[in-house]
């Protein structure tokens, strides 16, 4: 939104996060050599990282790295570090907690 003083600011929040990449293997067909394999993508270290928004077709999360670099990854390797839960009121829960 642009103020009077021409200045844009943004008002979504991006989240903090930190992003793993655990080891994996997996099978893949070599075309060249007509015979399948065993690929294994290296652990890589703890990212630390903005969330953006979850993809809509693969529901992967859109996330930016320090460097600047954007990734897509799977939601199992996102971890929140900020307390925004904390920020939002549940009265459902504190009537149940009343009675």
């Amino acid at each position: 939104m642009v103020g009077l003083d021409g200045k844009i600011t943004i008002e979504k929040e991006l989240r903090p996060c930190i992003v793993h990449i655990p080891e994996i293997s997996y099978k893949s067909w070599n075309c060249k050599e007509q015979k399948m394999e065993i690929v294994v993508k290296r652990k890589e270290e703890a990212h630390k990282s903005l969330f953006h928004c979850w993809n809509p077709i693969t529901g992967k999360g859109i996330v930016e790295y320090e460097d600047g670099t954007v990734h897509e990854v799977e939601p199992t390797q996102i971890r929140f570090v900020n307390n925004v839960m904390y920020e939002y009121e549940f009265p459902e829960m504190e009537e149940s907690y009343c009675h």
